[in-house]
């Protein structure tokens, strides 16, 4: 009996007397039992170490209901398995491990303080779904996108953030806000992880009317300000093409685009530089002044003689646009298509060409611009 006493080691002193916490630093007792091996023993107590500090947390935060997804998402920076406070048995049911972790109070305060924010988040996320049903979709609204514009973390919410994308696409519907639910919609269907919300998503748009042409460059363009500079040559002197400004204008500003004319006030000179050369420096006054964001210029170049030549209607013209960054200058896209002006308005020449630029062009082919 003697012998086998000695064969069992003494358990530490720390085990039973662990270190007193200090002002830096939280100390706690992980152990485990049962286990395949010592590995698989000292990873068992140091993840019960961890609990236990989880626990102790969501306690003293007052944390009611089931807090088991909250401890999942909880993540511990700095824990340290201190020096010489590990101890492994073998028995005849496994491995045993005690061991002794620090954790630093300001680790602690970090996350102590996200998931009290995010208990404030839960309460906007059950207002937010009461007033929805009540009818109170301004209401709703209010408190979801208060939810979204959230800049810390979320990580310990109990609900899903593509459920309040969902909803708040719904708030805007109800409103007949239409764009604005398709944006998010757009945004549920893109990169929702859930599979049942994107389907559900996708649903919701087929349920909208259609939206303006240039809707799909609101997100690529990321909402900045448009500058416009639209030029018509028919054998004259270059100048401003009024008509094309005016009907792309009201393209962008349907799309929730603000568009400003850039060219009205240029020489023609200075539109040459900008339209056949693409240099810009002529539009950097505005460019700063106005905080344009993006540069679309348009040229809508007419060679009479060819119309003239001819009884029947020929390819007389010729579109080119390019695509400038307007924080750096840079030309992101370029291209050109061929059009037949002949004796058609400047109103049928503008309409009919805004709409090849926008629907065969920028929609499917033009890059995405990166926000501010």
């Amino acid at each position: 009996a003697r012998e086998q006493k000695e064969a069992v080691p003494a358990r530490p002193l720390w085990i039973s007397h662990p270190k007193s916490d200090d002002s830096a630093f939280l100390y706690r007792i992980g152990q485990a039992t049962g286990l395949p091996s010592a590995e698989a023993a000292k990873t068992a107590a140091y993840l019960n170490a961890l609990e236990g500090l989880a626990r102790e947390m969501l306690t003293t935060l007052e944390i009611e209901g089931d807090t088991t997804v909250i401890r999942s998402h909880m993540t511990f920076q700095g824990v340290e398995i201190m020096a010489h406070a590990v101890h492994i048995e073998e028995g005849p049911d496994g491995f045993a491990c005690w061991m002794q972790v620090s954790y630093p109070r300001s680790e602690r305060s970090k996350v102590m303080d996200e998931i009290a924010a995010a208990r404030q988040q839960d309460q906007a996320w059950e207002r937010a779904q009461a007033a929805f049903v009540r009818g109170d979709f301004g209401t709703a609204q209010l408190e979801l996108t208060g939810i979204l514009n959230q800049t810390g973390s979320l990580a310990y919410v109990r609900f899903s953030l593509d459920e309040a994308k969902k909803m708040l696409g719904d708030t805007y519907r109800e409103q007949k806000n239409y764009l604005e639910a398709r944006h998010w919609y757009e945004n549920l269907e893109a990169f929702a992880e859930d599979g049942t919300l994107r389907g559900s998503a996708r649903q919701a748009l087929s349920t909208l009317p259609e939206p303006p042409m240039m809707w799909p460059m609101r997100d690529r363009w990321a909402g900045r300000k448009v500058g416009l500079i639209c030029g018509l040559r028919d054998g004259a002197e270059l100048r401003s093409f009024d008509a094309m400004t005016r009907m792309l204008r009201r393209e962008c500003q349907q799309a929730q685009l603000t568009a400003v004319d850039l060219g009205r006030g240029l020489e023609p000179m200075d539109l040459e530089d900008v339209l056949d050369v693409e240099i810009l420096s002529a539009l950097a006054p505005e460019r700063e002044t106005q905080q344009i964001g993006v540069i679309l210029a348009v040229l809508y170049d007419v060679d009479p003689a060819k119309s003239a030549s001819s009884d029947h209607p020929v390819i007389d013209t010729v579109v080119r646009y390019f695509i400038a960054d307007g924080l750096t200058g840079q030309i992101v896209d370029r291209n050109q298509f061929k059009e037949m002006t002949g004796t058609q308005s400047a109103d049928r020449m503008a309409a009919r060409s805004v709409e090849i630029l926008i629907r065969r062009y920028l929609v499917p082919g033009s890059p995405a611009l990166l926000e501010k």
